[in-house]
């Protein structure tokens, strides 16, 4: 039978257990794992700010632990909510467990949650897809409490069935190799390109300050869609050898300028594209272009399952072959709660104005919410310079364009 019982920290649970239980589920994900979490709770700006009190589900047969969710509470003028501890960045949380045992674990947590601790107005459960243990929610009857499910932020994913990296080439629509290729020639024919690319803590690291001067000449810092409050989580990530996480920072250099970059991972069976980033000054150039290209490389040649390539910007990632996932957002409001009372009216707003609203749709809302660029950014170029030779001397490897030519098959 299973027992739950609620964590408050990452200390009163055996790291070890949760990484070998995170890593033996059915969708072993690097978000979900202890060494992940412990960089967010000790780095990350806005959990820090907030100070959310942290809630890991917890279940145990016996002495074993069996499966875990790791949550937050928060109180604001509606009531108090749970929800994922970790929000942003983050693909499709999940009840992590043995895949035989994933249903029953999330059922165990519901009735908990429901039945014993009740002091919560809404449960919340982000990015939750079909096959989530979670999706349908609890499966006994809910006398005081309603369930509805919301569309959230769609994830992109894609299958490393690919013979080579020309079969994946071939694959993409004859306009996108064609465009793809045109980049390429432009790029590598520029004077002075080069990579910079290390797995290595103390040279890559390194490079993701680079990666952090070229976000701040680029759209994202405007459009808040950059590393914002998780910039310490990531530096730390990157400086420790000990993450299980194989963690990559590629920067594209021009004549010794930063000019894109791309951080992507390996866990388990499967790759992670975590960011990429290019500077608007060199926007003609399509960094953002060899930065993508890179992740999805590596994958091929490491011959990953899948890479999985997060939420948002689907309309792009299906160019580059990435299955789009839908996910709805589960809610459990406590009945006649304010949360409850307001997302009835909502709902009801919803439903009159269905139809009435003809929204432009925008291939990427975050960059036009950033607007056009003002005046370009300063450069501190003896800066970037100290820090490019410091990722040399700590063994980043530096390809030129001849090299990356022959990373290409669109070449």
């Amino acid at each position: 039978m299973i027992e739950v019982r609620t964590h408050a920290t990452l200390a009163e649970l055996d790291a070890r257990q949760l990484e070998a239980l995170n890593r033996a589920s059915r969708n072993a994900s690097p978000f979900s794992s202890p060494y992940w979490l412990a960089g967010f709770l000790k780095f990350d700006r806005q959990h820090l700010e907030h100070s959310p009190q942290v809630l890991i589900l917890a279940a145990y047969e016996g002495a074993a632990l069996t499966g875990y969710l790791p949550l937050k509470a928060t109180v604001d003028g509606n009531g108090r909510k749970l929800s994922c501890l970790i929000t942003l960045e983050v693909e499709r949380p999940q009840v992590v467990a043995l895949p035989q045992d994933e249903q029953r674990v999330a059922q165990a947590f519901f009735r908990y949650l429901v039945h014993k601790r009740d002091g919560w107005d809404l449960l919340e459960i982000a990015q939750q897809d079909p096959a989530s243990a979670l999706y349908a929610g609890p499966d006994f009857p809910l006398h005081h409490h309603w369930l509805r499910r919301l569309p959230d932020r769609e994830n992109n994913v894609m299958q490393v069935t690919y013979a080579d990296p020309r079969a994946y080439v071939a694959a993409m629509s004859q306009k996108m190799r064609w465009n793809v290729k045109k980049q390429f020639k432009s790029l590598f024919a520029a004077p002075g390109v080069s990579v910079l690319v290390s797995s290595k803590p103390t040279a890559r690291a390194t490079l993701y300050e680079l990666f952090l001067d070229i976000e701040r000449r680029s759209w994202k810092q405007r459009g808040s869609a950059g590393v914002g409050s998780r910039e310490d989580t990531y530096r730390a990530l990157l400086a420790d050898p000990a993450a299980p996480l194989e963690l990559f920072v590629a920067v594209l250099l021009l004549d010794g300028l930063p000019i894109g970059g791309s951080v992507w991972g390996n866990y388990g069976l499967n790759a992670y594209y975590f960011q990429s980033v290019y500077a608007e000054s060199h926007q003609a150039l399509s960094p953002g272009t060899l930065m993508t290209w890179l992740p999805i490389q590596s994958a091929l040649a490491t011959r990953r399952a899948q890479l999985n390539m997060l939420p948002d910007f689907s309309y792009y990632k299906r160019r580059w072959l990435a299955a789009t996932i839908q996910t709805e957002t589960l809610q459990l409001f406590r009945v006649g709660s304010r949360y409850h009372l307001k997302a009835l009216v909502g709902g009801f707003k919803r439903k009159i104005l269905k139809g009435h609203e003809a929204g432009k749709v925008l291939a990427n809302p975050y960059k036009e919410a950033a607007g056009k660029a003002g005046f370009p950014a300063s450069v501190d170029r003896a800066h970037i310079d100290a820090l490019t030779a410091a990722a040399r001397a700590a063994g980043a490897t530096e390809l030129d364009a001849p090299a990356l030519e022959g990373l290409s098959p669109f070449t």
